[in-house]
């Protein structure tokens, strides 16, 4: 876990808290959260000018790096700011990815994975009762993007089904879990992060940060899943930051598992290659679609 460092947590409002009145805080959070509930869990795929016609009376430099990431990306697909955004986002495009490529190897491997995780729970003391039914859903919903089965969905069905509450919160679960499970088998690798991130032990951390919903992501729980599936995520930052030199330029962060990286020094780069992208604004993540 490297170059973290360009990671932003803060969120787009905090000089809130230089206010005294907490009415005023209390209503503008609750603006938010209004607003958030208009967007549908994941929305329709949009071209990337939609983001631009955001900003237009805004940052020049939000601007000029929207402008930049039109060279290589096409559309994004919102989702919705209600705390989970990472990780459905990831639910999504991870789907999405396989309905497309049909890739049943990676279904085969990211199977064994699943298994995996579910060991290091059993093993880190939660009963099965606690988690099964997430990951028995997660597993419906990765056999249902390959085709040719009675169950098998089309890509309208997966964004339908990617609404509905009741499938999308237990594949938020899965994941949360999965995340959980992995920053607590690998305690002493995540503690210094976790510590600079908040002052809880590690265990805390999972309780109050990774397992509820509506907790944000943030790289520990990027990274963290990321290792524990072993699939690459890369995450393009939209930010007001610009480079020491005075120009603008697009960064983003490539999170790769430890058991690609052990690929890559073998020789094979292809493993490396994330085939996931999310756009990070500050406290939010979409998808984003290469051209």
């Amino acid at each position: 876990m490297q170059n973290h460092e360009d990671f932003e947590t803060s969120c787009e409002f905090e000089d809130w808290g230089n206010f005294a009145d907490e009415d005023i805080m209390n209503q503008q959070s609750e603006i938010r959260v209004e607003e958030a509930q208009k967007v549908p869990f994941v929305a329709d795929k949009e071209p990337l000018s939609a983001l631009a016609s955001e900003y237009q009376s805004g940052s020049p430099i939000l601007l000029e790096k929207i402008k930049i990431l039109g060279e290589q990306y096409a559309a994004i697909r919102r989702t919705r700011g209600d705390g989970n955004c990472f990780f459905r986002s990831f639910m999504f495009s991870y789907l999405e990815h396989i309905l497309e490529s049909q890739d049943q190897g990676e279904v085969d491997r990211v199977k064994a994975k699943v298994e995996e995780c579910r060991k290091t729970l059993q093993s880190l003391g939660y009963a099965d009762f606690t988690f099964e039914d997430f990951f028995a859903l997660f597993l419906e919903q990765l056999e249902s993007v390959l085709q040719g089965n009675e169950s098998s969905i089309s890509h309208d069905e997966l964004v339908i089904k990617s609404r509905d509450q009741s499938v999308s919160d237990y594949v938020v679960m899965f994941f949360r879990f999965v995340t959980s499970g992995e920053i607590r088998k690998r305690s002493e690798f995540f503690e210094p992060f976790v510590l600079g991130l908040t002052n809880a032990t590690v265990e805390q951390f999972c309780k109050s940060s990774v397992e509820p919903m509506g907790e944000e992501s943030d790289h520990v729980h990027i990274t963290a899943l990321s290792d524990a599936l072993g699939v690459p995520i890369r995450v393009v930052y939209l930010d007001r930051s610009s480079c020491d030199t005075g120009g603008v330029s697009v960064n983003h962060h490539d999170f790769i598992p430890y058991g690609a990286l052990q690929t890559a020094a073998s020789g094979s780069t292809e493993a490396i290659s994330p085939f996931i992208t999310l756009l990070y604004r500050p406290g939010h993540y979409d998808i984003l679609y290469r051209k």
